[in-house]
């Protein structure tokens, strides 16, 4: 298909082309006469011409059936004037003449019917659309009259058709840009907006595009009532207005992001809280410049995911952000996405509230809730342990329990006190214990440490002066990492029972206010359990003891003894009980007084400890009476130690005097060639003590008495 460019040249090729065709032809056929009359000439002449000179002038206009009509009318008037220049004149050249005048008529009127047809139906059209739209539609003339209007016009303005007859364009129309009549001299067309005047003298605001009519030189106006447009653009200009005067003054950060990441939008609090001006801020990468390095890429990460649809818009959101001074300010955000026309997520208004105050609060909230639960869960720990567990194994707990109570705490130590008054590491968390352990503190060098209270110690110089080297050797081991530490005494009525010392590697300031009031809560709890402990420890002791000798008791024995005899059967091993009684011991405590009897019982009771063994059971269990056992010791092992305990037990009865020679009668029993039952290996064991009692041999053994003590008992002696 042919464009109108295209399609005019082939028209003009084909009018061209045709009557060449036709003239060429037409002379190869009929010969041309030596002489013309020149007006019929001139006549047909000018007819053809005339056709001609109307084809070219109409071709942009004409439609293809026209044009074809005039090339035919063209081909019927060049056949006419050459009919005119041939010698002689033709049937066949009238015939061809006509037929092609007639055809080229029929096809003019047709193109003309055609032509009036579409030009009835575009002007039906036209003013079909004239009369119903709701623009207003209005012709002026060069001089600014107006020459139609459409009824939307009137009804806009409250005119009647009659009122602007001849009325002028300014008399309804204010134009602020120019006179609308200089487009006749500009010719180009115009789009602005204008007030259009009503009868009552209100206005209507206007967008006007007016285009020059050439053709006709008058002006094509086209109005549309813009009032609801400018109401919205004043709405919308006022909450515009309203959302900057909020977005400024708001006391919280506002800040918009494109999609880039970059600001484009901040406010005065957003500055403040960042430290910078606008100017420096504007432009910049937010991740880049604002965030920390931490979390840049997990929040990086999350605004794009949010912009390109993979999840939903955050809605509430913490992160840090950094100040111009290098500080972490912790900022909650709320955030909105704004969308362009497309729907399609464009940039993200964030509005940051400044919440270090509370997170540093609801942090400290969050230790001391997590404190007070590992202290609680340390001291229902402690209570549960039974009195009689291994202490080194309650410290170890606590120590460990320790260092995860109190916030940057990475090792300990807990250093307690001694018996003789010096202060030992009794446990260790992350610390080298096999060095430490070699290492001891004097009361001085404790009471100088933690006289004042809980501290936080940076710098152990000052308190090691005074410290022998190889103890400052053993300790620089462990302290060279340490950059701070926290030590905490433990205190109870004033006495110093010991200190924890907890560690941090990483940072001298990890330890604060908030951890110095931890570590008085810890310090007295901790005295509080450990002295519950020796407490318990204490009563569990008395009730295993005999009161007077510090010796066990019967009932303590018999436990012990129980579970001894257990493992030597397991372990197949053999053992002895040791019965032993004090001779002529009534006889001395009827002589020397009660007193006297008790320091006895308490001197015989120390000479047994010192001459037996630390894994031999020793106990009173009557006045004068007393029990042992012997593990992995046969009956001559025991005979031994019968001879051991028994020999010189001389005793200081009175300063000044000479002291006073005490025997014992010891009566021996093995296990298990006599009996595996303790109950029965104490019987044996007193039946040998009273045959060694009668017979003054110190000692007899069960085995080697057996048979004379059956007969006696046979005999019921």
């Amino acid at each position: 298909m042919f464009d109108k460019r295209k399609h005019e040249w082939f028209l003009s090729i084909l009018f061209i082309f045709s009557n060449a065709v036709l003239a060429v032809l037409w002379f190869n056929f009929f010969p041309l006469k030596s002489s013309f009359d020149i007006g019929d000439i001139s006549t047909k002449s000018l007819l053809f011409i005339v056709c001609t000179v109307a084809f070219f002038m109409t071709i942009k206009k004409l439609g293809g059936f026209a044009a074809v009509a005039l090339i035919v009318l063209s081909n019927g008037l060049l056949v006419n004037l050459l009919d005119e220049l041939t010698l002689e004149k033709r049937i066949i050249a009238d015939i061809i003449e006509n037929l092609l005048q007639l055809t080229g008529f029929a096809l003019f009127l047709i193109a003309t019917c055609r032509i009036y047809t579409r030009a009835r139906k575009r002007r039906m059209m036209f003013q079909n659309l004239f009369d119903h739209t709701n623009d207003m539609v209005f012709f002026v003339d060069a001089n600014g009259r107006l020459l139609e209007a459409n009824k939307r016009f009137y009804t806009a303005l409250g005119y009647e058709p009659q009122e602007l007859k001849e009325a002028h364009f300014n008399d309804f129309i204010h134009c602020r840009i120019r006179n609308i009549t200089d487009i006749f001299h500009t010719r180009q067309p115009l789009t602005c907006e204008m007030e259009l005047v009503k009868k009552d003298g209100t206005t209507i605001p206007a967008e006007v595009s007016v285009a020059f009519i050439e053709e006709y030189m008058y002006l094509q106006c086209i109005a549309r009532d813009i009032s609801k447009h400018k109401e919205l653009e004043f709405r919308l200009s006022k909450e515009r207005k309203r959302f900057e005067e909020y977005f400024e003054t708001a006391q919280v950060m506002n800040l918009v992001l494109d999609r880039n990441g970059c600001v484009k939008m901040i406010n005065q609090k957003g500055c403040e809280i960042l430290g910078y001006s606008k100017e420096e801020i504007i432009g910049k990468d937010w991740f880049e410049k604002f965030l920390p390095l931490h979390v840049k890429d997990e929040v990086k990460g999350v605004f794009h995911k949010v912009l390109n649809g993979e999840i939903e818009a955050v809605e509430f959101f913490e992160n840090p952000v950094l100040t111009s001074s290098g500080k972490e300010v912790m900022v909650s955000w709320h955030n909105s996405i704004i969308k362009n026309e497309r729907g399609e997520p464009e940039e993200i208004l964030s509005s940051g509230i400044d919440v270090t105050t509370h997170v540093e609060y609801r942090k400290r909230m969050e230790n001391h809730i997590k404190f007070a639960r590992k202290l609680l869960e340390m001291i229902r720990t402690i209570l549960d342990i039974k009195p009689d567990t291994d202490s080194r194994e309650i410290f170890e707990k606590i120590m460990d329990m320790t260092v995860n109570m109190i916030p940057n705490v990475q090792a300990g130590a807990l250093i307690l006190k001694q018996d003789n008054g010096s202060y030992h590491f009794i446990a260790v968390s992350g610390l080298d214990m096999e060095r430490l352990s070699k290492v001891s503190f004097t009361a001085e060098e404790v009471k100088r440490l933690v006289s004042e209270g809980p501290i936080i110690v940076k710098d152990w110089r000052r308190f090691r002066e005074g410290m022998d080297e190889k103890r400052q050797e053993y300790l620089s081991t462990g302290i060279r990492y340490i950059k701070t530490t926290l030590v905490v005494p433990i205190l109870f009525k004033g006495e110093i029972l010991g200190y924890f010392t907890l560690d941090n590697f990483n940072d001298s300031d990890a330890f604060d206010n908030e951890a110095l009031e931890m570590a008085r809560i810890l310090g007295a709890q901790t005295a509080v359990l450990m002295k519950k402990l020796e407490l318990e420890k204490n009563l569990l002791f008395l009730s295993s003891r005999d009161f007077l000798t510090s010796l066990l008791n019967r009932r303590s024995f018999e436990e012990q003894a129980t579970r001894m005899l257990a493992l030597a059967r397991r372990e197949n091993q053999r053992c002895c009980v040791m019965y032993m009684d004090i001779d002529r011991f009534k006889a001395i405590n009827d002589h020397f007084g009660h007193a006297m009897g008790d320091r006895i019982l308490q001197e015989v009771s120390r000479i047994f400890r010192d001459r037996l063994r630390e894994s031999d059971l020793i106990a009173r269990i009557g006045g004068d009476e007393f029990i042992a056992l012997l593990p992995d010791t046969d009956a001559e092992g025991a005979r031994v130690v019968a001879e051991r305990v028994g020999r010189d037990l001389l005793i200081d009865i009175e300063k000044g005097k000479e002291p006073l020679s005490v025997k014992i009668s010891v009566g021996i029993s093995e296990f298990p060639s006599d009996s595996e039952q303790l109950e029965e290996l104490v019987k044996m064991a007193d039946h040998a003590m009273y045959f060694a009692k009668k017979n003054r041999t110190g000692y007899a053994i069960y085995s080697c008495i057996r048979d004379k003590i059956e007969q006696k008992i046979s005999r019921g002696e």
